[in-house]
């Protein structure tokens, strides 16, 4: 049984520790934590974690040596599309071989969608990916996870 090396960036905000509680189901899967360097927030002590500063490429990529697959919850208010076109091109330069971008809830790849401005820079990482990868992009669709807008987030 191969291990797959899962970077998880936005851990402790409101979708990580769910998707960190599934990952961490699985043996299969050794996860790493990317922490903002500096923060007060606590991590779950079940996996490891790096801390990274998200405004310098030098230290994503760093961080994500070693890794599978990057996985990124962060949100783009505070994160900002800056640090998610970061972390795309830090995965390039460190070999990770699959990104799943902070695509979680809504259909983006939909015509209609992409004329609401709330969605530009969820649609401008896919661009992004598209000119990265080409033909090696896969589009992950989620629904919208129930409870998320209505009960203040998701439980772990």
């Amino acid at each position: 049984m191969d291990t797959i090396n899962v970077a998880l960036a936005g851990a402790t905000g409101n979708l990580g520790p769910a998707i960190l509680n599934a990952l961490l189901a699985d043996p299969r899967i050794k996860v790493t934590q990317l922490q903002r360097a500096g923060s007060k927030k606590g991590t779950d002590a079940r996996a490891p974690t790096r801390e990274v500063d998200f405004t310098s490429l030098d230290s994503l990529t760093s961080a994500l040596q070693g890794e599978d697959v990057l996985v990124n919850t962060l949100g783009f208010g505070p994160a900002g599309l800056d640090v998610h076109l970061r972390l795309i091109d830090a995965s390039l330069a460190a070999g990770v071989q699959r990104v799943i971008p902070s695509e979680f809830g809504v259909d983006t790849s939909h015509p209609r969608t992409g004329v609401l401005l709330i969605f530009k820079e969820k649609i401008d990482v896919q661009k992004h990916l598209r000119a990265l990868c080409g033909a090696e992009l896969y589009a992950f669709v989620q629904r919208a996870v129930p409870g998320l807008w209505t009960a203040g987030g998701v439980s772990a």
